[in-house]
């Protein structure tokens, strides 16, 4: 959650070229091409200009290390630094509250806040990695936090200023400015392309600012307020500037404790609570009907607070979401104002506690914390109600069985669950927020990892920083189309993949999305590959037990259907009372009929859309190619579009 210098010319060393005697007898003794042993001397004396060079930009790094430790209360001291407890204040955004951490020199971290409206826990240790989220549930900490905060206690230690720490480099950049000061700065680079930048005043050694570069995100860390506590400098004030203020956070502390003992069972992952009532007593829920919008989206009939309401599951939402108009109907209120990240970049979320929620008679999910979201533009854009996210909470607490193919679901738990059909299990990963991952491999490449997520309608995302480094468009027939969900709308290239192996099973010619990453979104990262769809889990029985970590598909009755591709390169959006053109595919019989973004469409084979106008669209733009698909526009011409494989 939370994760500096006036120019010393005392710091920048003077490079001195020289003559050796190896250079000297080389040129004295060469008996062959003089231009040759010219060259051969000019190259001796670059490699050994680059050897004094590095020598010299060692010596200013260490140099500058030095004087930041001293600055910081010595090495002695800092070395003798083996535990910290600190408490005061968490400000996010609107929100405010109490805040704690306890960590120690040998890797243990603990980090507690309320922000009154949404609390939580997180934890590291070097033999597991825990939170507590903000419905109360437990739930492993993903790899990414996991490392953030192993970095956080070798920062809080100044462990990376005192000796060479294995999977880092230090570099000294050199001067830099910042508010119109300047500063020399130190260069911390990992073996994972992370990098944390110190900004550091070259007269006294202050540390004023820390630039950090993680995954495909920088944001900026200002401590300030240092106070000496038994002679070591801690900064009683640290703000962390992202690139949207709602993220913003600001820590800052009332009481420093350093070197006190420390309770291992702060430490300790707790057990799990269950509450019998959550299944009425039942090991499982048997099977309950559930709608596929589409084909791909899992729509339930439920409750919230006891008001019945449709509600879309979606194991990629880090909380549960309740759309904003929804909420003020059934008198929910949220408080507070932060960033929710989502596939079209971010928007602003509020909180509700006490929410509970229902599905059929007897699967119950109390006291949970849900996400207040005006969900108004995904809706138009499915020209589908979503009233309701069902999150991870539902996966966190319950074995979910999700059977695709015969469009029932079922809740079991976890407990007593145990599974004896055909199905091939997976190993889960843990992902930051609770989600998880799995192993899977796109064409020739080595395994990746790959996010689950059931609410994306999608077969495949590949991720931009994936295909790029891959070089997976070279060679490749591809086209665009129009990608999103909370945050909004992207443009994605589109084309096919060969072959996609998954659970022992490969799928041949599958459309897939690449990611176009031109917002601060989800899916702007470099740790994971892609983002798994329901296009591709509902060819499965999936089998969702993150009590074992594992992912359990059972090939469907469909499994082996041909995949559905557009043909016509049309996307559209309801705009009050019309249907307006919002992106016309590159290379598309769209594009080549001449059909524009702004036009107006009335219908399409004959049938005027209307409140199912997504679903109708779907239908008739993604028949065989060759179909001819007419289409009324605004002024009432009829238009006719053959279809083609475009991609």
């Amino acid at each position: 959650m939370i994760s500096a210098l006036r120019t010393k010319p005392v710091l920048r060393a003077r490079i001195v070229f020289q003559g050796t005697l190896l250079t000297a007898l080389v040129g004295l003794f060469a008996i062959g091409d003089a231009a040759q042993a010219k060259t051969e001397t000019e190259a001796q004396a670059k490699t050994q200009a680059k050897t004094q060079t590095k020598a010299a930009r060692a010596q200013a790094t260490q140099e500058l290390i030095d004087l930041h430790v001293e600055w910081l209360g010595g090495r002695n001291a800092l070395e003798q630094l083996e535990t910290m407890h600190v408490r005061g204040k968490i400000q996010a955004a609107s929100l405010e509250g109490p805040a704690s951490m306890v960590l120690t020199s040998d890797g243990r971290f603990r980090f507690d806040y309320d922000l009154q409206v949404v609390s939580a826990t997180e934890v590291r240790t070097p033999e597991d990695s825990w939170r507590r989220n903000e419905s109360g549930q437990i739930e492993d900490l993903g790899e990414e936090a996991a490392m953030g905060h192993e970095r956080a206690v070798q920062e809080a230690f100044a462990r990376w200023f005192l000796s060479p720490v294995a999977g880092t480099t230090w570099t000294a950049l050199g001067a830099e400015e910042k508010n119109g000061r300047s500063f020399e700065v130190l260069s911390l680079a990992f073996d994972n392309g992370d990098r944390r930048e110190f900004f550091i005043d070259a007269e006294s050694g202050a540390l004023e600012w820390v630039r950090m570069h993680t995954d495909n995100e920088t944001v900026w860390t200002r401590p300030s307020d240092w106070r000496q506590v038994d002679g070591i400098r801690i900064p009683f004030r640290s703000e962390q500037i992202h690139t949207h203020a709602t993220s913003n956070v600001t820590l800052i502390w009332d009481e420093v404790n350093l070197n006190q003992a420390v309770e291992p069972a702060a430490f300790a992952r707790p057990a799990t609570a269950v509450d019998d009532s959550a299944l009425g007593g039942k090991e499982t829920s048997g099977w309950l009907p559930m709608s596929l919008f589409l084909d791909r989206w899992i729509y339930l009939t439920g409750t919230i607070n006891g008001h019945e309401t449709e509600m879309l599951l979606d194991s990629g939402a880090g909380i549960t979401v309740i759309d904003a108009k929804f909420a003020e109907s059934i008198g929910l209120k949220g408080s507070g104002a932060v960033t929710a990240k989502g596939v079209g970049g971010t928007s602003t979320a509020s909180f509700a506690q006490g929410v509970n929620l229902g599905v059929g008679e007897a699967v119950k999910l109390e006291g949970l914390t849900a996400a207040i979201i005006d969900l108004t533009e995904v809706e138009e854009m499915l020209s589908r109600s979503m009233p309701v996210i069902v999150g991870k909470e539902m996966f966190n607490r319950f074995v979910v069985d999700v059977d695709y193919p015969n469009e029932r679901i079922a809740f079991h738990e976890p407990a007593s669950f145990a599974y004896s059909g055909s199905g091939q299990a997976l190993d889960l990963i843990a992902d930051d927020e609770g989600h998880k991952a799995i192993w899977a491999r796109i064409e020739d490449l080595p395994p990746a990892k790959i996010k689950l997520d059931t609410g994306a309608g999608g077969n495949l995302t590949i991720f931009e920083s994936y295909w790029r480094e891959n070089d997976l468009l070279s060679g490749r027939r591809v086209s665009n189309d129009l990608a999103g969900g909370v945050g909004g709308t992207v443009v994605n290239k589109v084309g096919r993949l060969s072959s996609f192996e998954i659970a022992g099973t490969t799928l041949k010619h599958m459309p897939v999305g690449f990611d176009v990453q031109d917002v601060d979104g989800a899916f702007d990262t470099t740790r994971f590959a892609g983002n798994l769809g329901a296009g591709v889990l509902g060819r499965f029985r999936c089998i969702f037990d993150y009590h074992s970590d594992k992912l359990i598909l059972e090939r469907g009755a469909r499994f082996d259907r041909p995949f559905r591709q557009d043909g016509l390169g049309i996307d559209i959006q309801r705009k009050g009372e019309d249907f307006v053109i919002v992106h016309v595919s590159e290379g598309s019989p769209a594009e080549k009929d001449g059909w524009k973004v702004g036009d107006v469409v009335r219908e399409i084979n004959g049938e005027t859309l209307g409140h199912d106008a997504y679903a109708v669209w779907r239908r008739h733009s993604q028949a065989e190619p060759g179909t001819v698909v007419q289409i009324v526009d605004g002024s009432g011409k009829s238009r006719k579009v053959t279809l083609a494989q475009y991609y």
